[in-house]
């Protein structure tokens, strides 16, 4: 069967990118999914050859987030991972944040008076609630490394039977431009956009750092509050990106490299 409610999968498969697609009609969430796939005996190598590989779901029903924070999904929404094999050297923040940029021109070329935000490492925002989310993840077995991307946008589902906090904090396509997104053009569109801009990190590093900063949620100079993974905060000024896909804190004259941790709204 090639179709279902909401993707044709001939054409997903078509996809000059891809080497295989797989559609769950139902999962817990795909990247767990992916990394069970990797893990049992025999079938990491069978993996191989089907990379890049698109995973799909319509429901998607234990979604995470960074820092294992649940991802809301319902029907309409589109939730996948592509997974990919990688060199050692591959940053998963540098992916993160090329993947949030990909977004970013995807949702602008929808509609031009969209201003989608990339609030780092892996969420894209518009007017002050979130969008979308990505959750990078990387497994090594038998000496073969693999990326996770894992993407989450609300495209077309309704929010209304969210908790209340969750209305308020998200938006969704639909709601944004009171218009229905056809699934399969729009992830075909992402996917084209996410491979240039994956490219791109190769080949142009510093200019898409540069342009995730032109798409960043928060301005140079402005004040934050910076939580380490560990609880402690940091208050500072947001001074950009680094090369690796870290942001940069500024307390004192020289700005600190940070690669993981969450930003917060300043308490001084």
């Amino acid at each position: 069967m090639s179709e279902t409610n909401q993707f044709d999968l001939q054409k997903l498969n078509d996809h000059g990118s891809l080497k295989s697609v797989t559609f769950l009609e139902t999962t817990p969430s795909t990247n767990d999914w992916a990394k069970q796939k990797i893990q049992q005996s025999g079938l990491a190598d069978k993996l191989v050859k089907e990379c890049p590989k698109l995973l799909l779901t319509e429901r998607q029903t234990a979604g995470r987030g960074q820092m294992n924070r649940n991802w809301w999904s319902g029907q309409g929404s589109l939730t996948f991972s592509i997974i990919e094999t990688f060199p050692d050297s591959t940053p998963n923040l540098t992916t993160s944040l090329a993947t949030a940029l990909a977004l970013t021109e995807l949702i602008c070329g929808i509609d031009c008076n969209i201003e989608p935000r990339i609030k780092w490492p892996n969420d894209l925002f518009v007017n002050g609630r979130k969008l979308g989310g990505i959750l990078i993840e990387t497994v090594r077995h038998q000496g073969t490394g693999f990326k996770i991307v894992g993407i989450g946008i609300n495209v077309n589902n309704s929010l209304s039977h969210l908790p209340e906090a969750v209305r308020k904090s998200a938006i969704s396509l639909q709601e944004i431009t009171g218009k229905h997104q056809d699934m399969t053009p729009f992830l075909t569109n992402l996917l084209d956009r996410y491979f240039a801009v994956q490219n791109r990190c190769q080949t142009e590093p510093k200019k898409v750092v540069q342009d995730c900063l032109n798409r960043s949620q928060h301005t140079l100079g402005e004040p934050l509050c910076f939580r380490l993974p560990d609880g402690r905060s940091i208050n500072g000024e947001f001074a950009g990106y680094s090369v690796r896909g870290g942001v940069l804190i500024k307390q004192n004259e020289s700005p600190a490299e940070f690669l993981s941790g969450t930003i917060e709204l300043p308490h001084y």
